[in-house]
């Protein structure tokens, strides 16, 4: 975190030296079954928490591409005393799984989540709508309720 204002013509100028505040690696997870990294972190202003959103793109055994995210929360009091985020929990108990590319995420209101994918190349649906293909200029998402 960084002290910085506008300077002429709308640049960003930084008065601070930069520094890390927090340090997350989701990999050492071990409910995770792909390596991840950092899409996008949202404040959720109606719990005062933070939503943290992971995805990854790799491949399995066969070369065959393997797309996905997780979902991952800690309070913000939390977040300020360094205490690791969280996996989001499904219904299942299990970590929330995304079939698709996870790289947006927006707090709609105090009970809703948007997630938007951007799966690159790969054009398939999976279960939103098995069997078709969405258009290069489309993207798939999710709304989730929140249940605490």
């Amino acid at each position: 975190m960084c002290a910085h204002h506008l300077v002429d013509y709308d640049n960003l100028q930084f008065t601070d030296k930069l520094r890390r505040f927090s340090q997350f690696a989701p990999d050492g997870d071990p409910q995770l079954a792909h390596p991840c990294a950092l899409s996008i972190l949202a404040y959720d202003p109606h719990h005062d928490r933070l939503y943290l959103l992971t995805s990854f793109e790799t491949e399995d055994h066969q070369g065959a591409e393997q797309i996905g995210g997780y979902l991952w929360w800690v309070s913000l009091n939390g977040f300020y005393d360094q205490q690791p985020p969280q996996l989001v929990a499904g219904d299942d108990g299990g970590p929330v799984v995304f079939e698709h590319k996870a790289e947006g995420l927006a707090v709609l209101d105090d009970s809703r989540l948007f997630v938007a994918y951007d799966n690159d190349r790969h054009l398939g649906l999976g279960s939103i709508a098995p069997g078709k293909t969405r258009a290069p200029c489309e993207a798939p998402y999710t709304m989730l309720a929140i249940r605490d």
